[in-house]
């Protein structure tokens, strides 16, 4: 009898490990320096008077050209990541030593992984970012190269 009874709990321990390493997890912190990256260098257009130009990131730099910021190869570090079952939606990255003419010192890119449609904002402090203030940021659609 006492047998039967560990040979269930053994069956019942290991279905649930199972169940918890099916469920999705959404984490805010990363191991590896570029697991967040899709390829080597993304690179992602924006049209639009503010948006025009193009964001590059790359595992230790990120560069954002647009008509009133320009953040040219900036190291950065990420700030938040939060993924669902490895399709990437929510990334925060703070640029380490941003230039004078980079207006935005957090980049938050947003992907709609049913869609595939991206969203990257620029915030000039993490309190704006918090807080989401819009008024100080720079929303722009971007679509993917």
């Amino acid at each position: 009898m006492q047998h039967k009874i560990f040979t269930h709990l053994k069956i019942l321990t290991a279905v649930s490990l199972l169940a918890l390493l099916a469920v999705p997890v959404f984490s805010d912190t990363v191991e590896p320096e570029s697991s967040h990256l899709k390829s080597p260098t993304e690179v992602y257009l924006g049209g639009g008077r503010a948006c025009a130009g193009k964001l590059m990131i790359n595992a230790k730099t990120l560069s954002w050209m647009t008509p009133f910021s320009h953040c040219a190869d900036q190291p950065y570090t990420l700030v938040a990541l939060r993924s669902n079952n490895n399709a990437l939606k929510n990334r925060v990255l703070q640029l380490s030593k941003p230039s004078a003419k980079c207006l935005y010192h957090f980049i938050n890119i947003k992907t709609t992984p049913e869609t595939g449609q991206v969203q990257v904002a620029g915030f000039k402090s993490i309190e704006d970012y918090e807080q989401q203030n819009f008024d100080a940021a720079l929303i722009c659609p971007v679509v993917a190269q």
